[in-house]
């Protein structure tokens, strides 16, 4: 089972202001479990699965060897939500995507989070690709010899996985390294991914589209549907599902494509369903349960026939 951490062993720090959900920073106090610096609380809205889809969503991309930001689940005041360590030192500095696309490319609405039309994966490829990253510096036992392009690739094959939807601009980012005299580029570890799995449906919904016998209602149906945060060529394209997103990141990107789709292919039904058996059973459902798995292994047939030929 995982374990709940109560934050009446901790300090609070600072509100946080990027994103949509409550949160603040927190400092552990000396003698709490966890290492003496500064850790988010992101509080689950009521009535969504935001806390459970994140827990998961990070321990999937653990099992992959991809570097995420850790969670844990966690209580204040009563109240439900994830804690996660800042994954950078106090030597480094945070440089969210939003303001990587700005500064390179004219007329870039940074504040514009969401129905961007710049926001292109192609554009965003190539930004990152000329950046010529170093790999993120939670490595998590991945394999070596990548650049960081090759992991932001990782990064969005795991968004098919899981169904991302909120893989917007504020929602990655390089992290500025200063050692001496000397500035590195490191592109960041994945992070907030609870917008997933269907964690916002309710368990009617889940229930209807896990027993019907219509195929344009299923689990199956809905995941197909999912869309992700980018536009595809064209505005008039629309904003990219995750197949189209598939089918361009292994057209531009094969050797990584592949490399990442492959250890997507391996993960087995036993492992997505041993992850969810570690949640405590009143912060998930069984309908959330069932609905989410089906996802998994829908998205990942998908990632398998378009990102591992």
């Amino acid at each position: 089972m995982y374990d709940i951490i109560n934050l009446a062993d901790y300090i609070q720090s600072r509100p946080e202001a990027l994103g949509t959900k409550e949160k603040f920073w927190v400092v552990p106090r000396p003698g709490a479990s966890l290492r003496e610096t500064p850790h988010l609380f992101k509080i689950g809205r009521e009535n969504t699965g935001e806390n459970w889809s994140e827990k998961a969503s990070c321990e999937i991309a653990k099992t992959i060897h991809l570097p995420c930001a850790d969670y844990d689940l966690a209580i204040y005041e009563g109240r439900r939500g994830v804690l996660t360590e800042r994954f950078f030192s106090s030597s480094g500095t945070w440089i969210p995507g939003n303001y990587i696309l700005s500064q390179i490319l004219d007329n870039y609405d940074n504040t514009k989070t969401y129905n961007q039309l710049n926001y292109k994966l192609s554009t965003v490829m190539q930004v990152i690709k000329n950046l010529d990253l170093r790999p993120p510096v939670m490595i998590n036992n991945c394999a070596y010899g990548m650049e960081g392009v090759d992991y932001f690739i990782g990064y969005l094959v795991f968004d098919c996985l899981i169904g991302n939807t909120d893989r917007h601009h504020e929602n990655w980012g390089i992290i500025l390294n200063r050692i001496g005299d000397r500035h590195d580029l490191h592109l960041a570890p994945t992070f907030d991914h609870a917008s997933c799995l269907g964690r916002n449906e309710t368990d009617t919904k889940r229930l209807l589209r896990l027993q019907t016998t219509d195929r344009r209602a299923t689990v199956e149906a809905y995941a197909g549907r999912t869309k992700t945060a980018f536009y595809g060529p064209l505005p008039e394209g629309g904003v990219l599902k995750t197949r189209e997103l598939m089918a361009e990141l292994s057209a531009a990107f094969p050797d990584a494509t592949k490399l990442w789709s492959d250890r997507i292919a391996s993960l087995t039904d036993g492992q997505f369903h041993d992850i969810f058996a570690r949640m405590p059973a009143d912060w998930v459902s069984q309908q959330a349960v069932e609905f989410a798995v089906r996802m998994l292994r829908f998205n990942r047939q998908m990632i398998q026939e378009v990102g591992c030929a």
